[in-house]
C-alpha cells in the first residue's frame, strides 16, 4: 500500500493506493475497495528521440457512487489533476515556515 497525503479544497486527505503493476518503465495504482473513487494511475516515463527523459502519469477513474459523482465531475476530477501536476512538476512546490 501506497501512502497518498494532499490538500484537497484546503482540507487534508490521507489515503492509499495499492500497486498492481511494475515494470522498468513504469507502474500502476489502483484504489482500494471503500475508496470514494475507482480506478487506477499509471505512472512511466520513456527517453524521446532527443534524448530527454519524458514523464507520464494516466488515469481512469469515476466516482465509487451516485452521491460522490455530483461532486466528482466538477471538483474531485479537477483536483486530482491538479495533485498530479504537482507532483510531477519539475520542481517540487516549496513551503515556508
Amino acid at each position: 500500500m501506497l501512502l497518498i497525503n494532499a490538500t484537497v479544497g484546503g482540507m487534508p486527505v490521507y489515503t492509499g493506493v495499492r500497486a498492481i503493476y511494475a515494470d522498468d518503465e513504469s507502474f500502476t495504482v489502483m484504489t482500494p475497495q471503500g475508496h470514494p473513487e475507482s480506478g487506477w494511475n499509471t505512472f512511466s516515463a520513456y527517453e524521446d528521440d532527443e534524448g530527454r527523459t519524458v514523464a507520464q502519469i494516466r488515469s481512469l477513474v469515476r466516482a465509487n457512487d451516485p452521491v460522490y459523482e455530483v461532486g466528482f465531475r466538477p471538483v474531485g476530477s479537477t483536483e486530482q489533476e491538479r495533485i498530479w501536476s504537482t507532483f510531477s512538476s519539475p520542481s517540487p512546490p516549496t513551503t515556508s515556515a
